[in-house]
């Protein structure tokens, strides 16, 4: 997520930040902020092949004083998609105040006889994404459509998140090479935990054709 120039492609990248820190996730430079799950190793937890489910599990600490707080995905993958459920829990004696956020990215390859459109359902209103950057509060769906193709990527959450969006033609401007149109999405929600307990955030990601 840190390279403008490359499209984006990346699925349920996760992160646990401060609020402080937000404005960087909100511009995708992820790394200038400390890395609390986005780059451990996840454990399995258990894999159900009969329900097409697996449970990840990553620790890690966070803040000043080196909370330590845990994070479990749970995917149930669907013929259409796949249902990724968060939950974090902090593992610490003391009261967690930040930010969990995972991001998306995808890259739709170009030219096409009709761009790709990207829109956004947030405020009771519907709003086409211009390329560049977009911010939403309570976003309720992210649509993103291949026309050529029809291929339709939705994107919705059980708690209507924070959005923010980095779209934009990538590749080089001649005839060799992959040009494509990049979309990079993080969703993002406000947490405050006491010792011990968990919160819990349910993403759906469909694919129609």
């Amino acid at each position: 997520m840190q390279d403008p120039d490359a499209p984006e492609r990346f699925l349920f990248t996760d992160y646990f930040l401060s609020r402080e820190d937000l404005p960087a996730l909100r511009n995708f430079c992820t790394g200038v902020f400390p890395q609390v799950f986005s780059s451990s190793l996840y454990q399995e937890e258990s894999l159900e092949i009969a329900r097409k489910e697996v449970v990840l599990k990553v620790s890690g600490v966070y803040g000043a004083f080196d909370q330590p707080v845990s994070l479990k995905k749970r995917f149930l993958f669907k013929k259409n998609g796949v249902q990724v459920q968060f939950i974090l829990k902090n593992d610490s004696p003391l009261n967690l105040s930040g930010v969990l956020a995972t991001g998306l990215g995808f890259a739709l390859s170009l030219p096409k006889k009709t761009p790709p459109s990207v829109s956004v359902f947030a405020g009771e209103a519907r709003h086409e994404v211009p390329d560049g950057l977009s911010l939403f509060t309570g976003a309720e769906w992210l649509l993103i459509c291949d026309a050529d193709s029809g291929v339709r990527f939705n994107i919705e959450a059980n708690e209507s998140p924070d959005l923010a969006l980095r779209t934009e033609e990538t590749g080089p401007a001649g005839a060799q090479g992959f040009r494509a149109k990049s979309v990079g999405a993080v969703l993002y929600w406000p947490v405050d935990l006491s010792p011990g307990y968990e919160t819990e955030k349910t993403v759906f990601l469909t694919i129609k054709d």
